[in-house]
């Protein structure tokens, strides 16, 4: 789809603004940056300002809503940032899966911290860990599942969380939630036509009828077939019509129409997908992945699972 049909997406809430200076300062004092991206954008939902927040610092990559992808897609994104030389944990949208894989990495850096600072005689402190990540992908429910109660604000709005805090989440971890990340300017369209597909940015910033228009012809262009059950090809009319979303007159409520069509992409009622594509590798690069690659798959573990940091348990 040519850039030039897809609307203009604008979006810079000023609490982010702000907060991104500060995060620069404060991330001198934390030893690891967890980044929480968005399953369905394992690649357009990370942003540079997360590579340099976490320069000379311990990170690990998760793959949040891991539950609205195709695993055998997912499994070739994993071996994807694990050839980056990345730390993976998947995580379901709803459930703890992937939790206690979390924690355990957590717990490891946790037991080298404090080998570290025995060697130079100095007592054992907390695992100061910062949480980034786009608005929406999930920073905030991830604080609150370690933390096994309510302590970041959550919502289903982008921007929800406002300020900078430290979050207690057990003993010997810590936590910084931070306002999501978001590039100044968003002047890929096709990259802002694709956050704004997952709600990473505020509805606020665009036409919603249009750009719900826009989303079924890019989806018929990009993943051919995914919105078939709506029509071939895929219009908002049709869909009026599937959904009764019918005003006065006979004629369809388009701004209803695109609102529902978008909030049932978000909330997967199509089926699984993933709107990257997979940049190539090479083979070097995939052999170490796999290597590196265990049998146990994060995304499959129960809530009931044996927890292996039970130190940072509550």
């Amino acid at each position: 789809m040519s850039s030039a049909h897809i609307p203009m997406i604008q979006w810079y809430p000023g609490h982010i603004a702000k907060a991104q200076p500060r995060l620069k300062a404060m991330v001198k004092l934390v030893d690891i940056v967890v980044e929480v991206l968005d399953a369905r954008l394992p690649i357009s939902s990370h942003f540079a300002l997360a590579e340099q927040l976490s320069t000379n610092k311990g990170r690990i990559l998760v793959l949040n809503k891991t539950d609205l992808v195709d695993r055998a897609q997912l499994t070739a994104w994993n071996r994807y940032w694990q050839a980056k030389g990345m730390s993976i944990v998947t995580m379901t949208k709803e459930t703890d899966k992937g939790l206690a894989k979390l924690k355990a990495v957590l717990a490891d850096e946790a037991k080298v911290l404090h080998a570290r600072l025995g060697k130079r005689g100095i007592l054992p402190r907390s695992l100061r860990t910062m949480v980034v990540g786009l608005p929406n992908v999930g920073k905030s429910s991830l604080i609150n599942r370690l933390a096994k109660r309510r302590k970041a604000q959550v919502g289903d709005k982008p921007g929800v969380t406002r300020g900078t805090q430290w979050v207690r989440i057990a003993e010997g971890l810590e936590l910084l939630d931070t306002p999501g990340l978001i590039p100044p300017r968003l002047d890929e369209p096709e990259l802002s036509l694709k956050l704004a597909m997952i709600g990473a940015v505020s509805t606020e910033s665009y036409d919603t009828a249009d750009v719900g228009r826009v989303t079924m012809q890019y989806l018929n262009e990009v993943r051919p077939g995914y919105l078939d059950q709506i029509g071939s090809p895929p219009t908002i009319e049709a869909y009026a019509a599937k959904r009764g979303f019918i005003g006065p007159g006979g004629e369809p409520d388009i701004n209803r129409t695109a609102k529902a069509f978008l909030m049932d992409l978000r909330d997967g009622r199509f089926g699984p997908i993933i709107l990257d594509n997979l940049p190539e590798v090479s083979q070097t690069e995939v052999a170490e992945a796999d290597e590196t690659e265990t049998t146990d798959d994060v995304d499959t573990q129960t809530d009931d699972a044996a927890d292996p940091a039970e130190q940072l348990a509550d």
